[in-house]
């Protein structure tokens, strides 16, 4: 239900949109080259969505058929931001963790085994309005927190009810609420002897 909610809140109101992102290439034995999001199919609309929007990279398939292609991806020609991945003849799909940003380019450094491969790779990306992810990034970060803070309320709300029921069944209460340090009334001696 969190999801619906969450994809239905960061399409309608943040704009943002699942793309996929997709490279196909045949490959001569031994060759190592570069290919950059213009490659990529569609890749001039692509390029020209960069113009004003960010795409978040959240997972990518690759398949080579019939042996071995290993590549390097570097959203947005960043080494900071490079991982690797290998592409075989049984399809993979790998999770990016942490999600990585592109806005500029995505670029893939490959080098083929000696012989001719035709490689495939995926990228499951959000096409998110450059503007947008402020609101994005802040709402991405609101969640755990308002999750662990629903957490500690039903914990809160349980152990009154615990209170509640033993209380009414004649015996003492269970629980005994803790008050923080910081939220203790200061103390002060009114009366004091001298």
């Amino acid at each position: 239900m969190i999801d619906t909610l969450f994809g239905w809140y960061v399409g309608t109101k943040l704009k943002g949109r699942f793309i996929t992102i997709v490279f196909e290439e045949s490959l001569a034995p031994d060759d190592t080259d570069t290919l950059s999001l213009s490659d990529a199919l569609d890749g001039t609309e692509l390029k020209n969505w960069l113009d004003t929007d960010n795409f978040i990279l959240f997972d990518v398939f690759s398949y080579a058929n019939p042996g071995f292609v290993a590549v390097k991806v570097l959203p947005d020609n960043d080494t900071n931001k490079k991982f690797r991945i290998e592409a075989t003849n049984n399809p993979t799909r790998i999770l990016i963790m942490p999600p990585k940003m592109a806005e500029v380019d995505i670029i893939l450094d490959y080098t083929n085994e000696s012989q001719p491969n035709d490689i495939y790779v995926s990228f499951t990306a959000m096409r998110i309005p450059e503007v947008n992810l402020p609101a994005f990034t802040l709402l991405s970060e609101l969640i755990p927190t308002a999750l662990d803070a629903i957490d500690s309320q039903t914990l809160n709300i349980w152990k009154e009810l615990q209170n509640s029921v033993a209380l009414q069944q004649g015996m003492s209460a269970p629980w005994t609420t803790v008050i923080p340090k910081e939220e203790m009334p200061e103390r002060r001696d009114f009366c004091k002897r001298r």
